[in-house]
């Protein structure tokens, strides 16, 4: 039997790297990219990606250590795209079309194509108010009414 993977604090520190070059850049970063960002000799930056991909943070492109997803960007033209700023960003459905202008807390125009028809629309970032629905202990959604 595999022994389980354990997500730890340097698989958080290179997830967040990768998607702070994601933000800022406005691509997902090839492995020349993230070498010259940080540092770290590719045999070492490709173990992390693939220690990634075993943990379900990334998708990696078939038979290489390059990114093809990370949620909810992607590397390739999908059926979505997000502008928010001079960048541009893909996506593969309206959900994670949504979750990119909602992790970036920024305004961003959407534009695709499903089933023929076009989808264009412009998301206004608004921040949350002090209150939010939530989950009250001893409570379930159905006697909490």
């Amino acid at each position: 039997m595999a022994k389980a993977l354990i997500y730890n604090e340097a698989d958080a520190a290179f997830r967040h790297a990768i998607y702070q070059f994601i933000v800022t850049r406005g691509h997902i970063p090839k492995l020349r990219e993230l070498d010259a960002t940080l540092s770290r000799p590719k045999k070492t930056l490709r173990a992390g990606l693939h220690r990634l991909a075993q943990l379900h943070i990334l998708v990696l492109q078939p038979q290489t250590s390059q990114i093809l997803r990370a949620a909810p960007f992607w590397a390739v033209p999908t059926g979505f795209q997000v502008q928010s700023g001079k960048h541009a960003w893909w996506a593969s459905c309206i959900w994670d079309a949504l979750a990119i202008p909602a992790m970036l807390r920024r305004d961003a125009r959407m534009s695709g194509t499903r089933n023929g028809g076009a989808i264009l629309f412009t998301l206004r970032w608004q921040k949350p108010r002090q209150k939010r629905w939530g989950y009250r202990p001893g409570c379930s959604p159905s006697t909490s009414r």
